[in-house]
């Protein structure tokens, strides 16, 4: 029996196979296959018909030929890839001078835009990517409004119209009820603010009476700032006719004037 050539170490061994029909080399271990355990059968290309014996036969040694060296490899060795034809790139052919010449040309035109456009926007104080338009101071509720004080204590008075004044209201001041109506009639107010005990000629009663009776002053809103002691302010508020009341006393002012801002605001929303 002639011995083979193990393809690893090329020791001679012995064709002795075991019950798989593989040779094992003494010498470096490596495991052979001589032929493979099932038949292959392998269709020619486009032919459709089974391929020759001789074919056959040849294309199953070149399977165990493949085997023998898949199963002899050295587990350390490193698989090395498979070069494939190499694709040159096709480089890119240069562009005529006419075409480059244009080319430019349109760049540079473009450029020159861009340079007039941030030109304008220094000229106007402004940076590209920002509002052209400053944002709108916010303004606040009181700002601009007409408060109408009526009040017969100077003191209380001129206490709340300094208040008033402070949160930017203008504020037109009478000590009487016939002169707090002729303030309304000259120049109609946001906001009445009137004393409930306002002394005079005509009560304060009659005053709020005049004012929710005039179709042109009934959306006129009151606050009374009174020194008429009251528990419930609702019911202070249905018996007089007002809109909101305000005690007076040590640091009344501030609430007065978070009362009128609130109706101030309330007629800002509904604008």
């Amino acid at each position: 029996m002639s011995k083979l050539k193990c393809p690893r170490c090329s020791a001679a061994i012995d064709p002795i196979k075991d019950e798989l029909g593989i040779i094992t080399c003494s010498s470096c271990g490596a495991r052979l296959r001589t032929k493979v355990s099932t038949k292959m059968t392998i269709q020619g290309a486009g032919t459709g018909s089974p391929p020759s014996a001789p074919e056959e036969s040849r294309r199953v040694e070149d399977v165990d030929r493949i085997m023998a060296r898949i199963e002899s490899r050295d587990p350390n060795e490193t698989l090395r890839p498979v070069k494939g034809p190499s694709i040159t790139p096709r480089s890119a052919e240069p562009l005529p001078p006419a075409t480059l010449d244009a080319l430019l040309a349109e760049i540079r035109s473009v450029r020159q835009v861009q340079e007039e456009i941030l030109t304008l926007l220094r000229e106007r104080g402004t940076s590209p990517g920002l509002r052209t338009r400053p944002p709108r101071a916010r303004r606040r509720s009181g700002e601009g409004r007409t408060v109408i004080v009526a009040d017969d204590d100077p003191e209380t008075l001129a206490a709340a119209a300094a208040a008033l004044e402070g949160a930017s209201m203008r504020v037109v001041t009478s000590a009487a009820g016939d002169a707090c109506l002729a303030a309304i009639a000259k120049d109609k107010p946001d906001v009445v603010v009137l004393e409930l005990a306002l002394g005079g000629a005509m009560a304060a009663k009659d005053v709020i009476d005049v004012i929710k009776a005039t179709m042109e002053w009934v959306d006129i809103p009151i606050v009374l700032h009174t020194r008429t002691p009251f528990e419930d302010e609702a019911e202070l508020l249905l018996g007089s006719g007002a809109d909101a009341a305000v005690a007076k006393g040590p640091g009344s002012e501030r609430e007065l004037c978070a009362r009128v801002d609130q109706f101030l605001s309330q007629h800002a929303a509904s604008v």
